[in-house]
């Protein structure tokens, strides 16, 4: 086989799987919904639902029209739900002592919080080092009812705790951490009378994205229907980015069983719900992109997790897709007291390893055989970083050091290519010798091959060996948060998004709507490289068609991959024009070595010694 038809075969097996992962049919394979439940059950999961004032507006999206579609549906919900729980306390003679709400203000080096008295609940948790598609710092929560709240089953119903207000007996209106006073506790209580009551309190730490939080329940053996209570987290998260559908294409829930991880996906349904009330769970989790929100049990395991997941359209082709989680935690019916990290910020393996819970697990790093290799790309990538504090320049640095770590599989290749390239006059000559006798051309062809000491699959086997590196660095480049709004120079401000200098005013199929440079480069790129490498004037219209093709589907793709593959491709054509040949002449067969015999005793040794 010879070169140019395997670097074509390569460069069309590397596109297809990225156009794939694109495509309709496999987001709609993946997006595998789940059947709606009944109106009973959905009736009392939609007040976890943000309210039109709770959510950023992405880019693109028409917010009054947001507005209106949550609205209409949220309010019968929160009017039931409210009836519900009078009810409640009507039925089990609970008399919560009236409170005031107040808003609890924590600030951090990290990220700036607001933890409301009625739930409680976490009601705004801003990161400070990174910013959302307004430009302003990315505000994590968008749903404000139920963020930590508890839940208690009583009969069929469940009295959730969101709806109440506790009494702050720890904790100042305003918190500031630092160095100096790296860590806090606020604490809350609710009494019901009777001895019944529940309290909670919420440990932040100045470094860290995470916060503890206890959980005290006592007196509630008679009235509690059932062995678990749940902890709710019921306000979603916002988008980040500005592409939306990209974002969503990520946001998912997912929970650690005892050795599984389990992922949650809406999907296209408008409305789905999962988990199971029997399994051993480490932690549950909410995802977008980029950041996560996790409840992480650390007394003991939970028994049992549900997922609550909606997809609201919002017209131009964009949806939301919104989730909530119940933790359950076992409750046997006397006083219960339960110790938690929650982790509310960024996605950053190097973050969320430190945890030793397995949160990483729901970071994509593509196939098991695969994962290795992309820990090992995103290492090289932050260690770099530490050295050269510019994420482009760390990008060339790391393609050169690539195509050094491939220079022995490349250079054969290219010797194998230029060793077929001799043949060719006596391939066409055989071809047409043995034109209509295909299997006598095929024992030339293959006893020509002995003769010249050329193996068809040398070109092959090395452009295979580099297809799970190219696939790692794809998935890296395209989702790894070290990237998001890292600045390189000039027009590209942002290497995890596209280097987009103008937009078109309509869209054109696979390039989409922005005019990018960096695509346009790397495809003239590709150009010179298969014109240099494609010498068969029956594949010279793959000379235009790969360049054109790999610029549509890359015009879409984050610049920091694109500016990658195009210092690739560069250095592929220095190598390729540079390359030492092969000492053969063409058409000139390879010597072969005399092969002598093996000496039986030390005479013959000696004579053979002479000999030479």
């Amino acid at each position: 086989m010879d070169m140019d038809r395997n670097t074509i075969i390569g460069l069309i097996l590397i596109g297809l799987v990225i156009a794939f992962t694109y495509s309709d049919f496999y987001k709609k394979m993946v997006y595998d919904g789940q059947v709606p439940p009944p109106e009973s059950v959905k009736e009392q999961t939609q007040s976890a639902t943000p309210t039109a004032s709770d959510t950023t507006k992405p880019e693109g999206i028409d917010r009054g029209e947001k507005a209106n579609v949550i609205e209409e549906e949220i309010s019968p919900a929160v009017a039931a739900e409210k009836r519900m729980t009078q009810t409640l306390i009507e039925d089990f003679q609970l008399t919560p002592n009236p409170v005031e709400e107040k808003q609890i203000e924590i600030e951090t080096p990290l990220y700036t919080a607001v933890l409301s008295n009625r739930g409680p609940s976490v009601v705004s948790w801003s990161l400070k080092h990174y910013l959302g598609p307004d430009s302003l710092p990315h505000q994590m929560v968008a749903g404000k009812w139920g963020n930590l709240s508890l839940a208690l089953p009583i009969q069929e119903d469940t009295l959730k705790l969101a709806e109440f207000t506790f009494e702050v007996i720890e904790g100042a209106e305003r918190i500031v951490l630092s160095e100096q006073n790296p860590t806090e506790t606020v604490r809350l209580r609710l009494d019901f009378g009777q001895g019944r009551v529940v309290e909670q309190a919420f440990s932040f730490y100045y470094d860290q994205y995470s916060l503890d939080m206890d959980v005290r329940i006592k007196g509630f053996e008679e009235i509690v229907d059932g062995f678990s209570y749940g902890v709710l987290w019921a306000g979603s998260l916002r988008p980040s980015e500005a592409n939306l559908n990209e974002d969503m294409n990520y946001t998912k829930a997912y929970a650690l069983t005892a050795n599984d991880i389990e992922e949650f996906d809406v999907g296209s349904k408008p409305f789905a719900i999962g988990g199971a009330d029997d399994w051993i769970i480490r932690w549950g989790a909410i995802r977008t992109k980029y950041f996560t929100s996790a409840i992480i049990p650390k007394s003991q395991n939970g028994n049992g997790i549900r997922f609550i997941g909606r997809r609201i359209p919002l017209g131009q082709e964009q949806f939301l897709k919104e989730y909530s989680l119940e933790l359950r935690m076992p409750y046997l019916r006397k006083e219960t007291q339960d110790q938690f990290t929650v982790y509310i910020g960024p996605l950053q393996y190097s973050i969320i390893k430190q945890y030793n819970v397995q949160l990483e697990r729901m970071m994509n790093f593509g196939w098991k055989i695969i994962r290795p290799i992309s820990k090992l790309v995103l290492w090289s990538l932050t260690t770099l970083y530490k050295v050269i504090p510019n994420y482009g320049l760390v990008i060339i640095i790391f393609s050169i050091l690539v195509k050094l770590v491939l220079f022995p599989l490349t250079k054969k290749s290219y010797q194998s290519m230029k060793e077929m390239q001799k043949l060719q006059p006596e391939m066409q000559r055989l071809r047409e010798k043995y034109k209509d006798d295909p299997q006598k051309l095929n024992q030339e062809v293959m006893k020509l091959y002995r003769e010249y000491g050329v193996n068809p699959l040398g070109g092959c086997l090395p452009m295979l060996l580099q297809m799970p590196l190219l696939y790692a660095l794809f998935i890296v480049f395209r989702s790894t948060i070290e990237l998001r709004g890292a600045a390189f120079f000039g027009w590209i401000r942002d290497l995890s998004a596209p280097d987009t200098v103008f937009t078109l005013p309509f869209s054109i199929p696979l390039y989409g709507n922005g005019v990018n440079i960096l695509p346009i480069v790397m495809g003239l790129t590709m150009f010179y490289q298969q014109k240099m490498t494609i010498q068969d004037p029956k594949q010279k219209a793959m000379v235009y068609i790969m360049p054109i093709f790999f610029t549509l589907i890359f015009n879409q793709f984050p610049s920091g991959l694109t500016l990658y593959y195009t210092l690739f491709n560069v250095l592929s054509l220095i190598q390729q024009k540079y390359i030492p040949d092969d000492p053969g002449k063409p058409g000139e067969p390879a010597k072969k070595k005399k092969k002598t015999k093996r000496p039986r005793n030390r005479y013959e040794m000696l004579r053979q010694m002479r000999r030479q």
